[in-house]
């Protein structure tokens, strides 16, 4: 059965199925990333590998142990504004370098980069409010309707368009 996608979650493990259960392509950079604490977007399954996207990184992956995590929107990548939170933190404008879960806690955490520095300090979700935005696509709201030239297309030379001008 595949989950309802996109998902969230991480791998904790080395697959069962070692080197085998990874796509050819992305074994060397699945050798660094896993195990680890990284939040993986789980978006699409071909019918043989997962598509895992850390930010705008992808691995392809077979089926193995996934620990399921929220669903939280901000991503690698992301630009985030720090909330002062009434003074608590210090206000900012920063980048998401690491998505992290800590399972101990059983939540996620963020590590940041500003001005190209990594900042010390761990943040949560309710932390960060997030300055980027993503494209959404939706259902085109309207239908084309096909032109008609009065004419049948398979004898109109696409090199010869001079022959049409005036309504010949």
């Amino acid at each position: 059965m595949v989950p309802e996608l996109p998902d969230y979650g991480v791998l904790l493990h080395w697959p069962e199925s070692g080197l085998e259960g990874i796509w050819p392509e992305d074994r060397e950079l699945a050798e660094k990333w896993i195990p680890s604490r990284r939040v993986f977007r789980r978006q699409e399954f071909d019918g043989e590998y997962y598509h895992l996207w850390y930010g705008s990184t992808r691995i392809r992956i077979r089926p193995s142990l996934w620990v399921s995590t929220l669903a939280e929107d901000l991503e690698v990548g992301d630009r985030v504004e720090v909330l002062s939170q009434m003074g608590r933190a210090e206000p900012m404008i920063a980048e998401i370098r690491e998505k992290l879960f800590d399972p101990h806690l059983g939540r996620i955490y963020y590590l940041l980069r500003n001005r190209e520095v990594d900042v010390p300090t761990v943040y949560f979700y309710e932390d960060l409010q997030r300055l980027s935005t993503r494209p959404q696509l939706r259902e085109p709201t309207y239908t084309h309707q096909p032109q008609k030239l009065g004419i049948d297309l398979h004898l109109v030379d696409p090199l010869r368009t001079d022959e049409f001008k005036d309504g010949n």
